[in-house]
């Protein structure tokens, strides 16, 4: 038994069931929806919503910053699987992309600019989180 501690985490079957039952499913449905974002034929505001709040999931989930009470994320498959398939570098494309060509979508907003912003700041925070995977 791969078990060196008492915590709920502190076993490599715990581990394993995390990894292939929780971590995986999530980390293919942020990439399928990022890809589906990019691979639109015609504008969809569904899609472009989804895409933001599957890159900002992707921030919360591997970010530094994340931290859970018994388990942390980005310290297991998912951060390494979401580097593998450079996910941060999808996402940031993503919204940027959405800030180029989704102009209508932005002029809903009571302030479009506030929107920019914050959209800025999510691509700042997937810039930084692959700046930091690149040095691990």
């Amino acid at each position: 038994m791969g078990a060196w501690g008492y915590e709920p985490m502190d076993d490599d079957t715990a581990l394993d069931w995390l990894a292939n039952e929780v971590e995986a499913p999530l980390l293919a449905a942020i990439s399928k929806t990022l890809q589906a974002y990019m691979d639109q034929t015609e504008k969809d505001d569904v899609k472009t919503t989804e895409a933001i709040a599957a890159a900002a999931l992707l921030v919360d989930l591997i970010g530094d910053h994340t931290k859970m009470k018994y388990t942390q994320f980005h310290n297991g498959y998912l951060g390494h699987e979401a580097k593998e398939a450079d996910l941060c570098l999808l996402a940031a494309r993503v919204i940027e992309k959405i800030m180029e060509q989704e102009r209508d979508w932005l002029s809903n907003w009571n302030d479009p600019e506030k929107k920019v912003q914050v959209l800025k700041l999510l691509v700042s925070d997937l810039q930084q989180i692959k700046a930091a995977n690149k040095n691990r």
